[in-house]
């Protein structure tokens, strides 16, 4: 742990960082690796959100909170709800937040009941303006999160899908899994936006849809075999 005195630097560091570049600069110095994004993705995402106006955000999947603290300093959301099997850097990101804002950690499955019954604890009845998807890229597991916790998102609210750019070359170190064939369905129903930095790139891009709980897509779902490789 640092000492209190890099703390209150580290603080006063956060309290500097308010545009989505002095952001990103403070998530890459202090949050581990950082964001795992290409800055310009990221970047379209908060403006997105920013524009639909988000005041409850929520994030599966932080690995060392880079991202998040992204949404909490650059975003201002009034409250920011973080998802993974353990969250790294929690101190920090409760530290960074903006005065008054409410950041809620949630360790655990997002499979299991218990998971779901803390978010709603947590949320008190509010639903959210923003959902990130980063969690498992298994077709299982996003497909999992997309089911479950968009009942969560209001009506015209955000769903974002991270990952969602195949990685065809055998020496990329981009992993996306199922993400990307789980996107080609739900963009084709939902209003959607992508966010990609490089045509062509390997790997990461967000993928960005306009809820709407009139639309079905759970059917499309169950008519859909799995890609080979989730079987594997």
């Amino acid at each position: 742990l640092a000492s209190p005195a890099a703390r209150r630097a580290e603080k006063d560091a956060a309290a500097r960082a308010n545009t989505s570049d002095e952001c990103f600069a403070f998530s890459r110095a202090h949050f581990g690796v950082g964001p795992v994004q290409h800055q310009s993705e990221i970047t379209a995402l908060l403006d997105l959100a920013r524009e639909n106006g988000t005041r409850v955000a929520c994030e599966i999947g932080a690995q060392d909170a880079g991202t998040s603290v992204m949404l909490s300093r650059a975003l201002h959301p009034d409250t920011l709800i973080v998802m993974d099997l353990y969250t790294k850097n929690r101190w920090r990101l409760r530290s960074a937040a903006h005065p008054g804002q409410a950041v809620h950690i949630i360790d655990g499955d997002t499979t299991h009941p218990l998971t779901v019954r803390r978010l709603r604890r947590k949320l008190r009845g509010a639903t959210l303006d923003l959902l990130i998807i980063d969690g498992d890229h298994r077709w299982s597991g996003v497909r999992h999160d997309f089911l479950t916790y968009r009942d969560f998102v209001r009506d015209g609210g955000l769903i974002a899908f991270h990952d969602i750019c195949e990685a065809t070359d055998p020496d990329s170190p981009a992993w996306t899994g199922d993400v990307p064939a789980f996107w080609r369905i739900v963009h084709s129903i939902y209003p959607s936006h992508e966010l990609i930095d490089t045509l062509g790139q390997q790997g990461l891009g967000i993928g960005v849809i306009r809820y709407d709980a009139t639309k079905s897509i759970a059917p499309v779902l169950d008519a859909v075999e799995p890609p080979v490789r989730a079987l594997a």
